[in-house]
């Protein structure tokens, strides 16, 4: 191991995205091997200095994000906790506290018993570590919420020797830090008492020091303090304070006020600029790391208005019964300590969740490593205010499909490739869904994604311009079906991009699949529902050449062929995917299977392939068709790069898989395939484009017939050059709708949706309520004159005038006064009236 800022593995075991540099492994090495190096965001890992390292392993013995249970086990902790809501007497303290004060309670307690606290502090170039302090006096630097990545040094280390002499030691820190304590010493001590916070996430120090920078005018070094929560404007309103030598800086409600200098703390809040791992964090649950748990009691005026006086206010979790003996000898310190409700806590609180990444997160970090930005402020003010981004909607957030989840990885970087940062919509929480492989680690080390927006697709109008559907089956879920309007983008605004990209509708012909009831013609409303979102569309292209004809067919539009989305890549790519494999395994000389239905297989054949020899399983346990959502199911394959890479190397594989094949033809590889008549039109539109001998076995003698048959890839190979020419324009002409967008065409087809849905009346006037080219709720009132369609919109108080979707007259008023803001031909006339 060389290098883990290189996509590397701690060890070839510790993904990047996982690490939290807990700094547990820098503590643990007996040999000093671990070095603590920035990435280019200027996040802080592990990285292994081979000249020293043993190879002893005791990094990854105890690393928490590879043990995740083991620290979990080491302390006794209550079922759930117990939560008060409180803040202490000394009100001078309390208002240099971030909250109410309960940490100062916590550290007198152990301070008064000649004891140690460990915790967060801001030294001079406001650089953020853990110190361990032994007085009153010094407990000062170590109040107050620190909203950037703390260094954790040597602090583990010097803890358990404190612990081993007997004394007393409060630690305090982020719950993964908590967890890296308890790595490193193996066991709880009866004198040890852990507080974990309630934590929104890390950014780099990088990143804040650099911000520093920016609003001192380069003085980030004379910095001595920092205040993240200065409270003379309230607690709910907090501000940034900084000081130093001839620095002095007050920015008033630091993380609500859009100005610019409040960039960092929007930032931070919108979990623009977290550590990669704390979107995905383990540690935020009922079963807390700590002895204690402590935080702002946010929404405590919405349930305990008696506890709110906007000057602070703790939560406090119990969470093991060493915390409940403790809570009762300093009560006395408290001038409110109430028992509360834990949902409540949990309502408004990050107790039992993690942050949501911010929709322009990957856009931020692909800027900001590239150092592609003037200033730092300025970006992220770009990136939280950016409206013009790239979504993807396919199956992308599978965890256990292979095809569906290089289909949206494939996508992404063709899209890269041309210039663009796009993001893959996430429906579902993957957290507690079965992953089949390494789905998820995939997914978080090469996937862009949005957080879970299942109930909130709407919201994400606010992020992206143009939203792409496909590839894959996105259009087999026909008519009413849950989920069906997801992929025809019925959610999306008008005003926006919509576009397909190798969508398919699975069979091939207009029916819909029910595997109980067999197969159903489309209702008459199904397919006039279906056709009017479609109309939507800038541009439609299906992946089956059956697609074309049902598109044309069914709803009288013009859809592209091209190929599926995988055939982006180039086979190198995917070698060179295929080469990061770990553990590595060599498929070189292998036959391959990758059955992933094998109970539908013909008859015989399930059992003709398991008594070959020199036979990969890339897929073994239960039946694909097995509910994969059921508790008993164990199925198990390959990682990702694994699966590529077999089907690169095998002699010939077989398989039942569409993606598979196209795997297989990429490669230039033998195949067989296992389909019925109704699953197998994907496969033969494939075939039947690039001009492919039909490789569908039915019996085991079509087995071992084309067994014996090879595959002249010729022809193919040069319709797929063809076919990818033909997919490319495509997808840069998508792109060029991208970047000019015509607003006048989504305008015409909410006019046009409308009209279709009764929602506007005859005589020329009604209030609706539906998707605008606005953003927001908005009421309106429609006009037509002659072939002219106006528009009235209440807009934030103001009255806009539309004509065709062109802002023309904005009506504002103000006291007693109106005033008109004038746009576009109407400004113009009115100064060619003038002269």
């Amino acid at each position: 191991m060389t290098n883990c800022l290189a996509e590397k593995e701690l060890n070839t075991v510790v993904l990047k995205h996982k690490c939290t540099n807990c700094m547990a492994c820098y503590n643990v090495c007996p040999v000093s091997a671990i070095e603590i190096k920035e990435d280019k965001e200027g996040f802080a890992y592990p990285v292994i200095n081979e000249e020293k390292c043993t190879h002893c392993g005791l990094c990854t013995k105890k690393c928490p994000a590879l043990n995740l249970g083991q620290t979990k086990e080491i302390s006794e902790r209550l079922d759930a906790p117990i939560a008060y809501g409180g803040y202490i007497k000394d009100e001078e303290i309390r208002e240099k506290s971030s909250s109410g004060g309960a940490f100062s309670a916590l550290a007198k307690y152990i301070l008064d018993k000649g004891g140690y606290v460990c915790g967060a502090r801001i030294v001079q170039g406001g650089f953020c570590e853990h110190v361990i302090v032994d007085n009153w006096e010094d407990l000062a630097p170590l109040r107050g919420s620190k909203y950037v990545q703390s260094n954790i040094n040597n602090c583990y280390k010097e803890i358990k020797t404190l612990l081993e002499q007997d004394k007393y030691v409060l630690f305090t820190g982020t719950p993964c830090q908590v967890a890296g304590l308890y790595a490193v010493l193996g066991e709880d001590y009866e004198k040890l008492i852990t507080v974990d916070i309630l934590c929104h996430g890390v950014p780099s120090q990088k990143v804040f020091r650099e911000y520093l920078n920016e609003i001192t005018d380069g003085r980030a070094n004379d910095v001595l303090n920092v205040n993240f929560k200065e409270k003379s404007l309230g607690w709910n309103t907090p501000s940034l304070t900084i000081d130093g030598s001839d620095v002095s800086i007050i920015i008033p409600n630091f993380y609500a006020n859009d100005d610019v200098k409040n960039s960092y703390g929007l930032a931070f809040v919108k979990n623009l600029i977290l550590r990669q791992s704390c979107t995905d964090c383990k540690y935020n649950r009922l079963k807390r790391m700590g002895d204690f748990t402590i935080g702002d009691f946010w929404g405590v005026e919405n349930h305990y208005k008696e506890l709110y006086d906007n000057k602070g206010l703790s939560v406090i979790l119990l969470n093991s019964p060493k915390a409940k003996n403790i809570i009762e000898e300093i009560k006395k310190d408290f001038s409110q300590l109430k028992d509360v409700s834990l949902d409540t806590i949990s309502r408004y609180n990050l107790v039992n969740s993690r942050s949501r990444i911010h929709p322009h997160a990957a856009y931020f970090r692909e800027k900001y490593s590239k150092g592609e930005y003037s200033s730092l402020c300025t970006l992220i003010k770009e990136c939280l205010e950016k409206n013009d981004g790239i979504a993807i909607l396919n199956f992308a957030d599978v965890t256990t499909n292979y095809g569906s989840c290089l289909v949206g990885f494939s996508l992404q970087q063709k899209i890269k490739q041309l210039g663009y940062t796009p993001v893959n919509i996430m429906l579902y929480d993957n957290e507690n869904r079965l992953d089949l492989s390494n789905f998820k680690d995939f997914q978080s080390r090469y996937m862009n994604f949005t957080a879970p927006v299942a109930n909130s697709l709407k919201g994400l109008n606010k992020y992206f311009q143009t939203f792409i559907v496909g590839g894959d089956c996105v259009f087999l879920n026909y008519g009413d079906d849950a989920g069906a309007d997801f992929y025809r983008l019925g959610w999306v605004d008008f005003s926006k991009n919509i576009a397909s990209y190798a969508a398919s509708f699975s069979y091939e012909k207009l029916k819909r699949f029910r595997k109980k009831i067999g197969l159903t013609q489309y209702r008459a409303d199904e397919i006039k529902k279906f056709k009017r979102q479609l109309k939507r569309f800038s541009h439609l292209a299906v992946r089956e050449n059956t697609g074309v004809k049902i598109c044309k067919d069914n709803f009288n539009i013009k859809a592209t062929q091209v190929m599926d989305s995988v055939f982006l890549l180039s086979p190198d790519e995917w070698r060179t995917l295929a080469s990061r494999a770990v553990p590595t395994t060599s498929y070189i000389g292998k036959k391959v299977r990758y059955t992933i239905t094998w109970k539908n297989l013909p008859d015989g054949i399930h059992e003709y392939l398991n008594k070959k020899e020199n036979i990969e399983s890339l897929y073994t346990g239960d039946d694909f068709s097995v509910s994969i959502w059921g508790k008993n199911f164990k199925a198990q394959g390959p990682t990702i790069e694994n699966w590529v890479k077999a089907i690169s190397e095998c002699d010939i594989l077989y398989t039942d898989s569409f993606h598979g094949t196209c795997f297989a033809v990429m490669f230039n590889k033998p195949f067989i395939t296992f389909f019925s008549k109704e699953g197998y039109n994907r496969v033969k539109s494939l075939i039947e484009t690039l001009g492919l001998p039909d490789r569908n076995a039915l019996t085991i003698e079509d087995v071992k017939r084309l067994e014996n048959e090879p595959i002249d890839y010729t022809v193919a190979n040069e319709r797929l050059k063809e076919m990818l020419k033909i997919s490319e324009d495509y997808l840069e002409d998508v792109l060029r709708s991208h970047e000019h967008p015509d607003p006048v065409r989504g305008y015409m087809e909410s006019l046009e949706l409308l009209v279709e849905e009764k929602s506007v009346q005859k005589n020329g006037t009604t209030m609706v309520k539906t998707h605008t080219p606005l953003p927001y709720p908005t009421k309106q009132k429609w006009y037509f004159v002659g072939i002219h369609v106006f528009k009235i919109a209440m807009r934030k108080g103001e009255k806009w005038f539309y004509l065709f979707g062109v802002p023309l007259v904005k009506e504002v008023k103000k006291e007693h006064n109106t005033y008109y803001k004038l746009f576009g031909f109407i400004r113009v006339l009115k100064k060619a009236v003038r002269g």
